[in-house]
């Protein structure tokens, strides 16, 4: 076939010399056109990391639920998937199609993330959220007005689980497979929120 390839390029089949995956996270897309070809191989990479998130969701959940009292679950649920999806909406910004193939009507596309690349752009990320959390917290837990303290507990717990996302797209990237050290759990400031609500509301009682 003059439109085809005599022989497939080797990351068709496998691991490409080309492109190590020490140094890159692969995806490779098949269909019967070029874009949705691409389209596949985008998805290949993205997969990776939604496995990944799925495994964090439940103790998401757990959380979630302290900083939205009186939210339905599907409420909730919707909450965390806002928060996957701009975690991985931005580790995928650094996926491009590399290299592309034909064989009569199949179509090859090899997407590629450089490891290095992203390692570094998430670490940049997570460390403007960890100070983020800490003034959110340093407020929440100074702060005279009560309203002012609800909000950036709230705040905070929303943005800590951002900032895990992240760390567990890290994991992933980072060929060590290592995250950024937190100064704060998700689960210590959802704790520690629940037990500021808890002391509050019987003094709100008693007062009323």
């Amino acid at each position: 076939n003059s439109n085809g390839w005599a022989k497939s390029p080797d990351w068709v089949m496998g691991p490409s010399g080309k492109w190590p995956q020490g140094v890159y996270l692969v995806g490779v897309g098949q269909s019967d056109s070029r874009e949705g070809a691409e389209a596949e191989a985008r998805a290949a990479i993205a997969k990776i990391f939604h496995a990944q998130i799925r495994q964090e969701t439940e103790h998401w959940e757990k959380y979630l639920s302290v900083e939205s009292r009186g939210s339905s679950q599907v409420e909730q649920k919707q909450a965390i998937e806002s928060v996957t999806t701009v975690s991985t909406e931005k580790v995928l910004e650094g996926v491009e199609i590399v290299e592309s193939a034909q064989e009569g009507s199949l179509y090859y596309a090899l997407a590629v993330m450089d490891r290095q690349q992203a390692t570094s752009r998430l670490t940049e990320q997570i460390t403007a959220l960890n100070r983020t959390i800490d003034a959110m917290l340093n407020v929440a837990r100074t702060s005279s007005d009560k309203l002012t303290r609800i909000t950036n507990y709230k705040k905070g717990i929303k943005t800590l689980l951002l900032r895990d996302a992240y760390n567990a797209d890290l994991m992933i990237v980072n060929v060590k497979g290592e995250g950024v050290s937190v100064t704060v759990s998700s689960h210590d400031m959802a704790q520690e929120f629940e037990t500021w609500l808890t002391g509050n509301f019987l003094i709100d009682v008693e007062v009323a």
